[in-house]
């Protein structure tokens, strides 16, 4: 399994985006410079507007692409949620907040540096009327030396157009040296004389503008500042016509240098001031575009560099998401390609190595719940794992042989309800009430000649086990065993009584043979024989009543009105006792052979009245439970010990010292040839509780 996608050559497609949008900047701005100097711009001017053009440029498209990008993630973001890819909502987070963190202070910051450059370049509102009356007071100066240079000028022209040619010069250094410090003579811009009284202007070194002296041929007049060696000359010139041939004649002078050199720092500044006051407009858009290109260049940077991150760290959590989802689903084979980050292809690492270490212990479980599945199918015990509410979890084949569950059946209690009702009851309460039933607690007749052994005991979780043995086999060579015991333990209750009947006859039939009148003792002798002939009878009686017990006759009857005459009977045996007999509301009619009810319930009664010493309570109560009659009698005697419930039901077993021991057996007879159980547990506070189990 990859952790990187197909690689796509995205350079290409950026190469030529790059390109294009170059190759538009250099064509668009090329065409704007031409439409300027088509319109005769000055150079300054014309260069300011064409960077503001291509700041505009820059700016539109950082933006279309940071606009782009920022849409773009959002929709792969809804895409992700509305898809649930594994890790959309990490990404969102990243992204949202990279977003956040770049944009909001980026935008905070721009906001208020371009608030800051616009205030920083403002003027102050009055300097243009400044600049204006300085200018003014300079013009007014600049007209009263320029009228005097040109009155110098015109008096110099006076005196050449006087003179012949040959005496120019003399005239020259006579104006000189009374009138102007410069003169010059050009013939058609040509310099023909020249004379200067200023060591700095040298005028034969120097040549005026060819524009000063064209204007002086075209206009008659003109005046020109210029600086020469660090000293200002103020020169004024006129036009002259001397025998058909054009003359320049120029007159100059030199003003105080401290004087000329602030007017001219005070032009220059005024001049720069006023085209800064023209274009402090364009100025400020042209800072403004400028910073606006930085704060959308580190706005771009930090959102596409939020969107890398969040890829490059998502995008391998999400492969291993998707590999921990395949591994979940139970694909061992799926294995992760280690990226080129160190501590993400640690973590690919191990995950692989954890795939495949599970993919072996599955393997070693596989191999082992098969051996367990063989093991289990094939042992004669039945096993049934089922949820508290009843679910079947597994149920091996002997389980659902013998408690006739059919394959399909998912709940055991409903199968038990219909297949082996007798054993819903215990089964139920088991569960209720969280206490285990061991082996030996309950054996009760399943089928037909079957009996067995059942025990529900609580598994590792909230399932339970039920167990279930058979023991028919068992019971009957228990049952061989206890007619062997009973047949010895009846010869020897018979062997008793007869050996003093035999002592007594014996010596009765000697004193009468001899001829003897009876002896005083002989009524004595003759009661003890009657007396241990008539335990003998009784004990016959009880035997012969337990081997010649009828089957049961199932007929419908009221089991409260059966209630109610044991009730009135106890009581006036039992005046000392506490009788208690309810019957669960709703209590159907009880189809069973009353008579061996009666009888299941009198030994009953008897055993629990003697427990008790004829002091404390008996409780007897009847209620439906999974389909089952459950009756219990209840006493607050002493109890019986653990090591003797298993024995208590058989026969002549009695803790008592005294009687048959049969009642109990008779009980458990009734209730297996009812198809039911009966079982001894323990009373709460004391004392101890039979449940009988019949079917409805």
């Amino acid at each position: 399994m990859s952790s990187r996608p197909p690689k796509v050559p995205l350079y290409r497609n950026l190469t030529f985006l790059v390109g294009l949008v170059l190759l538009l900047l250099v064509v668009s701005t090329t065409f704007y410079a031409f439409i300027l100097r088509a319109r005769d711009l000055p150079v300054w001017l014309a260069a300011n507007r064409v960077l503001v053009f291509v700041l505009w440029y820059a700016n539109i498209t950082f933006l279309l692409v940071l606009a782009f990008i920022i849409l773009r993630q959002f929709v792969k973001l809804v895409l992700e949620r509305r898809g649930r890819i594994l890790g959309f909502r990490l990404r969102t987070k990243l992204i949202l907040s990279m977003m956040a963190l770049v944009l909001v202070p980026i935008v905070y910051l721009f906001i208020v540096a371009s608030d800051l450059v616009v205030r920083a370049s403002d003027l102050p509102p009055d300097l243009p009327r400044v600049l204006e009356g300085g200018e003014a007071l300079i013009a007014d100066w600049d007209r009263a030396r320029v009228e005097g240079a040109a009155a110098m000028a015109g008096e110099l022209r006076a005196r050449l157009e006087a003179a012949p040619v040959g005496s120019w010069y003399r005239e020259l250094e006579a104006f000189t040296a009374s009138r102007a410090p410069i003169a010059e003579v050009y013939e058609e811009r040509q310099l023909l004389l020249a004379l200067s009284r200023v060591p700095e202007v040298s005028p034969h070194a120097f040549r005026l503008p060819g524009d000063f002296l064209g204007e002086v041929e075209r206009a008659g007049d003109s005046f020109l500042w210029l600086e020469q060696r660090g000293a200002w000359v103020l020169r004024a010139g006129t036009a002259m016509t001397h025998r058909g041939r054009a003359y320049q004649v120029v007159a100059g002078e030199v003003p105080p240098p401290a004087l000329a050199r602030a007017r001219a720092d005070y032009l220059a500044s005024a001049q720069s001031l006023s085209q800064v006051v023209l274009q402090k407009g364009l100025l400020d858009t042209t800072r403004t575009l400028t910073l606006l290109l930085l704060t959308l260049s580190v706005a771009f940077a930090g959102v596409w560099m939020g969107a890398y991150l969040s890829r490059q760290f998502t995008h391998p959590l999400r492969e291993l998401l998707k590999g921990t989802r395949l591994i979940r689903q139970g694909d061992l084979d799926v294995r992760l390609e280690a990226p080129a980050m160190d501590e993400w292809g640690v973590l690919f690492n191990d995950f692989n190595a954890m795939a495949e270490e599970l993919k072996r212990y599955r393997a070693l479980l596989a191999a082992e719940r098969e051996y367990l599945s063989s093991l289990i199918a094939h042992l004669a015990h039945g096993l049934a794992s089922f949820e508290p509410d009843g679910t079947i979890v597994t149920a091996n084949p002997a389980a659902r042989r013998t408690l006739r569950l059919p394959e399909g059946e998912p709940n055991l209690y409903a199968g038990l309800a219909r297949a082996c009702p007798v054993l819903l009851a215990p089964v139920k309460e088991a569960v209720e009430t969280g206490r285990e039933m061991r082996s030996g607690e309950l054996d009760i007749t399943l089928q037909e000649g079957m009996r067995a052994a059942v025990s529900v005991v609580r598994l590792p979780g909230r399932r339970w086990l039920l167990v279930v043995e058979d023991i028919t086999a068992l019971v009957r060579v228990q049952k061989q065993a206890t007619w062997k015991e009973a047949a010895q333990r009846i010869a020897h209750e018979i062997k008793n009584p007869l050996t003093p009947i035999r002592l007594m006859a014996e010596r009765l039939k000697k004193k009468l043979a001899a001829g003897e009148p009876a002896p005083p003792d002989a009524q004595g002798s003759l009661d003890t024989i009657l007396e241990e002939v008539s335990n003998l009878k009784s004990m016959l009686d009880a035997f012969s009543q337990f081997a010649r017990m009828p089957l049961p006759n199932p007929q419908p009857f009221d089991l409260r009105e059966l209630f109610a005459q044991l009730e009135e009977v106890y009581r006036g045996l039992h005046p000392a006792l506490r009788f208690t007999f309810a019957v669960a509301e709703g209590f159907p009619s009880l189809k069973a052979d009353r008579e061996l009810v009666r009888r299941a319930l009198v030994n009953l009664l008897d055993n629990a009245a003697e427990a008790c010493a004829m002091e404390g309570e008996v409780r007897v109560e009847a209620e439906v439970e999974g389909g089952c009659a459950v009756l219990r009698v209840a006493d607050t005697g002493p109890g019986v010990p653990d090591e003797n419930k298993e024995r208590v039901f058989q026969p002549y077993v009695s803790s008592k010292g005294r009687g048959s021991g049969m009642g109990l057996s008779i009980v458990d007879r009734i209730a297996r040839d009812h198809g039911g159980s009966v079982r001894v547990s323990d009373n709460a506070p004391r004392g101890a509780v039979f449940i009988l189990t019949l079917p409805l």
